[in-house]
């Protein structure tokens, strides 16, 4: 099979995996959002922070090294998954021994028993990664498509009736584990690879300073992603955790159900096409393009609707909610602009530049966020808003010394796509003064097919890729 057609597949079969997820994730999402309150999901946040900065170190940038290295396979393999296995259980430990430390930095008892519990999932992940890396290797996710179809299922099927029961936040503990589980078991049966009793130390040492960065990447990314939370959950308490944490993940199930998909494919096409830096030049501004395209009008789209989707889908005990999808969903859209660059990064064995990146963007967004917690949610929201589009810049300076990638071309191509967006957020301001006399749902039914029409209207001039883009499922002729 040709890269083209080897590409198109496993868009194909990455897409799929993420729509049937994420079209079961809303439906599972809302219903527990129904049984439980922002504090139930305030206490499992602080349990997610603290176990997801776990997972940084017992992968160690490893699963992405075995994807981008492209000889001495097997060998690598074993080294990955011994270390992964190891780490796995040592960090396990250490995070048994400081729950209840962490449960005190955030002045609440109850977080101690769930980070205990919900943190075997960092040894049952580890002894998968490598099934999943090898599967992402070979651009095949037609296996990962069942994977994520059964591990979207079991937490939901797990978690509603235990919620309905009254058990409350041991509800999404319990289905974290049964998801985590339910992958570990399908993993092992479908891919045909096992460990071996080798590891290679010559290997090893070459994996180091690749591994290393992406190491450091992870750190910084956690800090980007959850630094936001750690405040909130320090200054305003669980409950404004709890209304931040799910407006964001409510918004990140549609980002990641529209653009997602995409992210492993193109690492590991890019990989393919280190050697032939034109090439991926062009495949990574068509990458920009095709995600743009998407997350503009998605980011604007929440930002008129927030309000609207509050009061259709959650209580009135999520009062607040709305205005964290309408900031964080913008937030996301344009964020998206500079989503591809990682992947360019690391495809060229450049993974330090995304943790350089991080490390700078750091230096402002502890600040600010420190700051802003002495408000309010809503100003905490506006606070970062601003700083992530402040970042966008460091993007564009690095991607063009490193990837020779010109934003003047890149802008002058998403044009036509930026003037669209801002014309239907104009649309949509407009029109929603004048449906503030209907029920909400009406009010949405309304603005949101009148909103997608005026896009496509307005994006006449990008017709043609849209097309080729829908028609090749976002990839085949990128490359």
């Amino acid at each position: 099979m040709s890269l083209k057609s080897s590409i198109a597949t496993a868009a194909k079969w990455s897409i799929l995996a993420e729509l049937a997820s994420k079209g079961l994730t809303p439906i599972i999402f809302v219903v527990l959002a129904w049984l439980l309150t922002p504090k139930d999901f305030g206490l499992i946040a602080i349990a997610t922070m603290i176990i997801s900065f776990a997972q940084i170190f017992w992968d160690a940038g490893l699963s992405k090294a075995l994807i981008q290295r492209q000889k001495d396979i097997e060998k690598t393999a074993n080294i990955v998954f011994w270390t992964n296995a190891i780490l796995g259980i040592l960090i396990y430990v250490l995070l048994l021994l400081s729950a209840g430390f962490i449960a005190h930095l955030f002045n609440e008892p109850l977080a101690e028993d769930v980070i205990k519990i919900q943190g075997i999932q960092i040894i049952l992940a580890s002894l998968c990664s490598v099934q999943t890396a090898l599967f992402k290797k070979d651009l095949n996710f037609k296996p990962l498509f069942y994977v994520r179809l059964l591990t979207t299922v079991l937490p939901g099927l797990a978690s509603i009736p235990l919620a309905w029961g009254g058990l409350g936040y041991w509800a999404l503990v319990v289905g974290t584990l049964v998801g985590a589980l339910g992958q570990l078991i399908l993993l092992w049966l479908i891919n045909p690879w096992r460990p071996k009793l080798e590891y290679d130390k010559w290997i090893a040492r070459q994996l180091i300073s690749f591994s290393l960065w992406v190491t450091g990447e992870g750190f910084l990314s956690w800090g980007i992603m959850w630094l936001d939370a750690l405040i909130i959950g320090a200054y305003l308490g669980t409950e404004d955790l709890g209304l931040y944490r799910t407006g964001n993940a409510f918004v990140l199930i549609v980002f990641s159900l529209l653009l997602s998909p995409l992210l492993p494919v193109l690492f590991s096409s890019f990989s393919r096409l280190q050697d032939d830096r034109p090439r991926m030049l062009l495949a990574v501004r068509k990458s920009i393009r095709a995600v743009s395209i998407i997350s503009i009008p998605t980011g604007i789209g929440f930002f008129i609707t927030g309000g609207l989707l509050e009061e259709i889908i959650f209580e009135d005990k999520w009062s607040g909610i709305g205005a964290v999808i309408g900031w964080m969903g913008l937030m996301h859209g344009i964020s998206w602009l500079v989503g591809v660059n990682s992947e360019a990064y690391r495809s060229i064995g450049r993974a330090d530049l995304s943790t350089k990146i991080m490390m700078i963007s750091l230096l402002f967004y502890l600040p600010t966020f420190l700051i802003a917690a002495q408000y309010s949610l809503e100003v905490f929201l506006i606070a970062r808003f601003v700083v992530a589009i402040v970042a966008i810049p460091i993007h564009i300076v690095v991607s063009n010394i490193y990837l020779n990638l010109r934003w003047t071309v890149i802008v002058g191509e998403l044009k036509w796509i930026i003037l669209s967006g801002v014309l239907v957020g104009l649309v949509g301001y407009g029109l929603s003064s004048y449906l503030n006399e209907l029920e909400e749902l009406q009010a949405f039914l309304i603005l949101v097919p009148i909103g997608l029409i005026s896009y496509l209207l307005f994006m006449f001039k990008e017709w043609n890729f849209f097309r080729e883009m829908v028609s090749t499922v976002f990839i085949k002729k990128i490359v």
